[in-house]
């Protein structure tokens, strides 16, 4: 598929136009979607997002359908796909805790638009620790501090970026409580990983006040992801 001519391709997948959904659950035939998304001018994948669109959710949440909705987030156009975004409307809480579904999330921090990404973070900020303490929650809450530093759109969000920031160095407990926690840890320690300047200082203020309390379980990891930064 990929190295046919385009006439050659389209003629293949017409067979597959009216079973886009059967073959995203299948083990083999989700590979040969994603083939598709990555083959296929972006002009002629509409059948497979509307396709997708119409399962969201449940595609969202499957194993193999959210590696297929991230080939389709990262290539297709914002336009494209905001149908797709549009059906995670008051769904994004639910995915970030999915054991797929948070891929999902942290695909459209990366590559969806600037208000999808600044409505994703101000949802993770409302709770916090309750993402961060979440196996899968907490790779959406570091991600979430990458995009805001590092990230395209990183000096659009900038008033996102102070916000989180704040959020942690104002609330001592709730540092504290992610540190200590054996996922929080993880996020705790990408958001060092991604601090700058004053921020960093404060969080490296923060947890040395809290050395004793760190000094075993998830807390070395605090301790060590520390001393790296000096």
């Amino acid at each position: 598929l990929e190295l046919l001519p385009l006439e050659e391709k389209l003629k293949c997948v017409s067979e597959l136009r009216d079973r886009v959904i059967d073959c995203v659950e299948d083990m083999h035939g989700n590979h040969v979607v994603q083939i598709m998304v990555k083959a296929l001018p972006v002009d002629e994948l509409t059948f497979i997002v509307e396709s997708i669109a119409s399962e969201a959710e449940k595609m969202a949440t499957h194993i193999y359908g959210c590696r297929v909705l991230q080939r389709i987030i990262e290539k297709c156009s914002i336009d494209q796909i905001s149908l797709l975004v549009e059906k995670f409307q008051g769904k994004i809480e639910k995915l970030s805790m999915d054991l797929h579904g948070n891929y999902v999330v942290q695909c459209l921090l990366d590559s969806g638009s600037l208000e999808t990404k600044r409505s994703i973070v101000n949802l993770i900020k409302e709770d916090l620790v309750k993402y961060g303490k979440s196996k899968v929650g907490s790779n959406v809450v570091e991600k979430c501090f990458h995009i805001v530093t590092d990230g395209p759109d990183a000096e659009s969000l900038k008033e996102e970026r102070a916000e989180l920031y704040k959020l942690v160095l104002d609330d001592t407990s709730l540092l504290k409580t992610m540190a200590t926690d054996k996922f929080g840890n993880y996020a705790v320690q990408g958001i060092l990983r991604h601090s700058r300047g004053e921020d960093r200082e404060g969080l490296k203020a923060k947890i040395k006040a809290m050395e004793e309390q760190l000094q075993s379980g998830s807390g070395k990891h605090i301790l060590n992801a520390l001393k790296k930064l000096e």
